[in-house]
């Protein structure tokens, strides 16, 4: 789902009314550190959001990939009359064209586009709430560009839904997982996909062990992922497209994500490998959170 805003009706310079009896104030913050006590109070309680838009997850980002292109935070926050935080949209502004755009952090590199907002104000949320919010933001911004939002998440609508979008050039698919995983491919394919995938898997097999991994040391993450980088960059070449991951300020990004103990103890993203005796044929990585995993690159 795209939601896109042309020039917001103006900032009358008034304080913030109480939208729907439940948001007193609004902020916008432009630093990642100063937001942080709201974004983990969000985190900590019975929020709906997605793992792309935790804190630690985009904080690497901003400092290797946002502040290189000239992205600055945005962040936009509503509290309750106790001074609590409601939601956080965890957006960046830069320059485009000359003029102010704002949007998700994250860039190409965030699946998913989503708020950060408590569970117990969802459904007091109108449409005309969100709008009263977004006015407030006309005097900082010339255009709104909120895309690759998905219009449900974890079974609940999300409210930029009740906004005027249109549907993505991109969908995104998502089921159960279940602790059995022959249970798991047979629910998601039929006995003729199986029986190719076995064929492959024996033909590997011929040419030597076929092992696959989930590395935990430092060391090994980043040796894979010099060979990810390696094996993507040819690849793309090989397609003539751009290579997404080529800017070391990208690579210093994932690197940092893969490695790097957050809140939780773990590195943000899980990193897979398929290999042939010595050699890496494939490699996976996933961003974890909130009892998900989502595939972020192959």
């Amino acid at each position: 789902m795209n939601v896109l805003a042309l020039r917001p009706r103006p900032d009358t310079g008034r304080p913030m009314p109480a939208v729907d009896g439940h948001i007193a104030r609004v902020d916008v913050i432009e630093d990642m550190a100063a937001a942080e006590p709201h974004w983990r109070a969000l985190e900590a309680g019975h929020t709906l959001s997605t793992p792309y838009q935790r804190y630690d997850f985009l904080n690497f980002w901003q400092r290797h990939v946002g502040a290189a292109t000239g992205v600055t935070p945005f962040i936009v926050v509503g509290f309750n009359a106790a001074g609590s935080p409601l939601f956080l949209w965890p957006f960046g502004r830069r320059m485009l064209a000359g003029r102010r755009v704002v949007e998700f952090l994250g860039g190409k590199h965030a699946n998913f586009n989503m708020g950060l907002w408590r569970r117990d104000v969802l459904a007091g949320i109108q449409a005309d709430d969100l709008r009263a919010v977004l006015a407030r933001l006309s005097g900082r911004a010339d255009l709104l560009r909120l895309i690759n939002q998905p219009l449900t998440w974890a079974g609940t609508t999300n409210p930029f839904a009740l906004l005027p979008h249109q549907r993505s050039a991109n969908y995104g698919f998502s089921g159960a997982l279940i602790p059995d995983f022959d249970a798991l491919l047979r629910a998601h394919t039929n006995s003729a996909t199986r029986k190719k995938m076995r064929k492959k898997e024996r033909a590997l097999a011929s040419y030597g062990t076929v092992s696959f991994t989930q590395p935990r040391d430092t060391a090994d993450i980043r040796r894979l992922l010099d060979v990810f980088f390696k094996q993507k960059s040819a690849r793309m070449r090989m397609l003539g497209v751009s290579d997404a991951f080529a800017p070391p300020s990208v690579r210093r990004f994932i690197e940092a994500a893969a490695t790097e103990r957050v809140a939780g103890g773990e590195p943000l993203i899980e990193i897979y490998a398929l290999s042939l005796g010595d050699i890496v044929v494939a490699i996976y990585g996933g961003i974890v959170g909130g009892g998900r995993f989502s595939a972020k690159f192959k």
